[in-house]
């Protein structure tokens, strides 16, 4: 392969949706187009020096760039799609789908410049949710190997079940009162089904939908959350690396709803405090055990970042650790904030991470009144946007201090 011009970044956050249909000439819904374009500038935060990001607004968002790259040290450009036939790139997309390489390879980019379909179709089905079944069987195994070497053994979640009929997962329901079923590919909360009446019409035929189009369905039980929170990872050339913890709220449909944005070790002691006084070991353990994971399962086939959704529950007063409610195979929102801190955030600086509905002149009007302190490049606090403001923009990534 002839060498490249450096990083060619691609946010599309559509991807989940994507692997869902599983196949070429996927059309994203407007909601998913509009978060596409309102935030096309956010891997300026993550890429490396001297990248270029993928513009629909390339005149608006190179003299933004400029301003960015003044304020914060950051070396980077943008090109519009259809001048991407004169330019050699290695590709860096939010994830990796079917239908976004057919999409490049329809402005004439080399087809050995992306990953081949049946790569692609090797990360789908790693992307599947019954990886996370393989995950809590691994962190167990490994868990155990403590417990022999002197380390008290702890109690994990059950391991979440793959039904392949409305009957098995009624039957599912009935040992496991309210548990939730998941669609094995989707997205931000969309898929996700808690079973309230399963014997209602509305169950049977959702749940007969996903199976008749995903094949199954995951089953898994309601567990009383006391913090979500993920451990992000990135792969490259066969290799894993822990890139630091995400603590971040969800919305009422599991969507992501904001972050918080610390140091890695700001992360780590809230969540240890408030796991069982002498368990801040299976934290550490549990780190290692997923890196250990990633680098065998995921690696070998995958180049990027990745982020593994954990949770700590309330166990009938005990806290405990279920160590994968899903992989998202793709970059996340949680390494995007992990990045930035690392990066960006000033000494005993802490804020929030958020992505927020609105329009342009209310979030131009509130970054005027609270405008962001930078000092040698770090954020310092106020109200930072991640990404242009379109006159049209309905979606804003923006950064608040005191997280």
């Amino acid at each position: 392969m002839m060498g490249t011009e450096g990083q060619l970044y691609i946010f599309n956050p559509e991807n989940d949706l994507a692997l869902a249909y599983g196949e070429e000439g996927y059309t994203a819904p407007p909601a998913a187009r509009l978060l596409r374009r309102d935030l096309q500038m956010l891997p300026v935060w993550w890429c490396e020096p001297g990248s270029t990001i993928l513009s629909q607004c390339c005149s608006a968002d190179a003299e933004w760039l400029r301003g960015i790259g003044d304020a914060f040290g950051i070396d980077a450009r943008c090109i519009a799609i259809n001048h991407l036939q004169n330019h050699r790139f290695c590709y860096r997309p939010w994830g990796w789908n079917r239908d976004l390489r057919r999409r490049l390879l329809n402005e004439c980019v080399a087809a050995d410049q992306l990953p081949s379909t049946c790569r692609i179709d090797r990360l789908r089905e790693l992307s599947h949710r019954r990886i996370s079944q393989r995950l809590h069987r691994h962190v167990s195994d490994w868990l155990l190997l403590c417990g022999e070497v002197g380390i008290s053994p702890v109690v994990l979640p059950e391991i979440p079940f793959e039904a392949h009929s409305v009957a098995e997962v009624r039957e599912y329901e009935r040992s496991h009162p309210q548990c939730y079923i998941k669609a094995p590919w989707s997205s931000s909360g969309h898929g996700v089904y808690r079973v309230l009446e399963p014997e209602s019409r509305n169950f049977e035929i959702w749940t007969q939908g996903v199976i008749n189009r995903q094949g199954s369905i995951m089953c898994e039980p309601a567990l009383a959350a006391v913090q979500d929170f993920a451990m992000e990872y990135c792969c490259n050339a066969g290799r894993a690396e822990f890139v630091g913890y995400s603590v971040f709220g969800n919305d009422s449909h599991s969507a992501f709803s904001g972050g918080i944005v610390a140091p890695e070790a700001v992360l780590r002691e809230m969540i240890v405090s408030q796991m069982a006084d002498g368990t801040a070991w299976l934290l550490d353990a549990v780190k290692e055990a997923v890196r250990a994971f990633v680098e065998e399962e995921i690696a070998p086939h995958y180049d990027g970042y990745l982020g593994v959704d954990m949770m700590l529950y309330d166990d009938g007063g005990v806290v405990r650790l279920n160590p994968c409610i899903e992989v998202n195979l793709r970059m996340t929102m949680g390494a995007v904030t992990a990045l930035f801190a690392r990066r960006f955030l000033a000494e005993g600086v802490r804020a929030r991470f958020e992505v927020v509905q609105s329009d342009a002149e209310t979030m131009r009007r509130l970054a005027e009144e609270n405008p962001p302190l930078i000092e040698d490049g770090k954020y310092c606090g106020g109200v930072l946007m991640l990404t242009p403001i379109y006159r049209d923009a309905r979606y804003f990534a923006v950064i608040r201090g005191k997280g």
